[in-house]
């Protein structure tokens, strides 16, 4: 009976392991300047620049930066987002992220994929993600789910 015990804690603690390693939770806390140019009919494009910090549901931690670029309409509704950020970990260990939103300028949800990383970071890779973006003034936080 112990040893039938003991195999179904191990396969416990097996799955439960896999299980949390398929999810990935990411959070970013950052300040962010841009470059605006602003049309006539009031659509803007902005170049954007963000430093600040990230961390994950596996405690690894870190700075980032992201540039990128923005577009939006007169009623600040996003024609396009695209930006790469940079997440620096301990030992040089690194990994980018592409992330996209067409929602409102102001913030919403949108979608983040991890393009590239160095080998501790190599899991991450491919992951595609689920975010939701909230601003106030020159600050941002991001939530990201991934899978």
């Amino acid at each position: 009976m112990l040893k039938y015990t003991f195999i179904t804690l191990m396969l416990f603690f097996y799955i439960k392991n896999i299980s949390s390693k398929e999810q990935l939770l990411l959070y970013h806390h950052m300040t962010f300047e841009e470059k605006v140019i602003t049309l006539n009919d009031g659509s803007t494009f902005n170049n954007f620049n963000a430093v600040g910090v990230w961390e994950d549901n596996n405690g690894n931690y870190g700075p980032a930066n992201c540039q990128g670029v923005r577009m939006s309409n007169g009623n600040n509704k996003l024609i396009s987002l695209n930006i790469i950020c940079q997440h620096n970990g301990v030992k040089e260990e690194k990994f980018w992220s592409l992330s996209k939103r067409e929602t409102g300028k102001d913030g919403g949800i949108g979608s983040v994929t991890i393009i590239d990383t160095t080998k501790f970071f190599d899991s991450y890779r491919n992951y595609k993600c689920t975010y939701a973006v909230s601003f106030e003034k020159n600050i941002y936080i991001a939530k990201s789910k991934c899978k």
